[in-house]
């Protein structure tokens, strides 16, 4: 490190496996050093700083008075509590996605924020490189009016998980299931690039549970979500999610429609993405301009790895210059997708035993 840098010191709250992705990704960050971790259970988090070369801390206080940053990777519903302390100890805070395991606790935890500590929530998918390539066909005009915005996010890990864990229970209230965890990030780029909200009163579409027992307990979250609805400015917005699906299907597909062209991006062929001419016809298939840096980590898309590091040297930037970055989301995005989040939660069908 050079001796003109000063690092932030940083803590992580849990050590499951986003912890763990946080606590590697800062290894490889010049401004950052890991202090230390804390779990309620203290052997977690003795193993996870041995694995780290940090402290583990057995009350989460004397973690937030030997930092001036934390990470909160815990299960949504102890993010507020998490949060809270944090904010009462003055620490700036990264807060994985979804902000709360609803939208009471993602507003208090808003409310509770003073302006000068730096809150960003896990919404690292804005950093993906296609992203950043839609940011500027939307901007160029070249697709002319936008006329719908599809995205769909498709994973097996409820069939290839057979242990039941925190992710199942009733306790997170519906915001851990596939339209939570996947659609999350979604909702959060299509209000982020459309600078806009869902609307509420236009939902339709359907929750389901395929892999509804894991040992011999109940699945109580959705591993599949289909969502029709419109953004506030009036764009159609269809979202797809799933835990449950097969090969080839996997991965993240955006289409964007527009009165002149339509953009595809499918994470299938990761390095390219393309265009169609409506009046002719024509597609171009163009390469995209990334160079990967780090390795994704198994079952991870395309770019999520390097995303990871970017929002990490982003929210860290932010901390320096108590100026945050526009491409991070902050409190206030966290809570516009938990509200559609539980909107669309609360009022899509889904079958009486898994209705919150």
């Amino acid at each position: 490190m050079s001796p003109d840098i000063i690092p932030h010191h940083v803590g992580i709250i849990g050590t499951g496996r986003i912890a763990r992705l946080h606590a590697a990704t800062l290894r490889e960050i010049e401004n950052a050093h890991l202090v230390g971790v804390f779990d309620k259970d203290a052997t977690c988090a003795r193993q996870f700083a041995k694995e780290h070369h940090c402290r583990s801390f057995t009350h989460v206080e004397a973690l937030l008075e030997a930092i001036d940053a934390v990470i909160i990777a815990v299960p949504n519903c102890f993010h507020r509590d998490y949060v809270l302390r944090s904010i009462n100890a003055e620490r700036h805070i990264l807060c994985e996605k979804p902000m709360a395991e609803n939208l009471a606790s993602a507003q208090a935890m808003f409310e509770a924020k003073p302006s000068h500590l730096i809150g960003t929530i896990g919404f690292n998918y804005r950093f993906l490189p296609i992203v950043d390539i839609i940011h500027k066909t939307l901007a160029s005009g070249t697709l002319g009016d936008i006329l719908a915005f599809d995205a769909a996010f498709l994973k097996d890990s409820a069939r290839r998980r057979t242990q039941f864990n925190w992710r199942d229970g009733p306790e997170q209230h519906g915001s851990s299931g596939s339209l939570g965890d996947l659609g999350s990030h979604l909702i959060d780029m299509a209000c982020n690039l459309f600078n806009t909200s869902i609307d509420e009163s236009s939902l339709s579409g359907t929750l389901q549970t395929h892999v509804r027992f894991k040992e011999n307990k109940p699945v109580c979250v959705d591993d599949y979500a289909h969502v029709v609805c419109r953004l506030a400015c009036g764009i159609p917005f269809t979202l797809t999610t799933s835990k449950s699906a097969s090969a080839p299907d996997l991965g993240v597909r955006i289409t964007i429609k527009g009165t002149h062209r339509s953009l595809l991006y499918e994470t299938q062929t990761p390095l390219h993405w393309s265009m169609t001419d409506n009046a002719t016809g024509h597609t171009s298939t163009m390469v995209l301009p990334h160079q990967r840096h780090h390795a994704d980590p198994a079952g991870e898309i395309f770019g999520w790895a390097d995303s990871m590091h970017c929002q990490m040297r982003s929210w860290l930037s932010a901390i320096t210059t108590l100026s945050p970055l526009p491409q991070s989301a902050n409190f206030s995005d966290g809570v516009r997708v938990q509200r559609a989040l539980q909107a669309m939660l609360n009022t899509l069908p889904q079958e009486e035993q898994y209705r919150n």
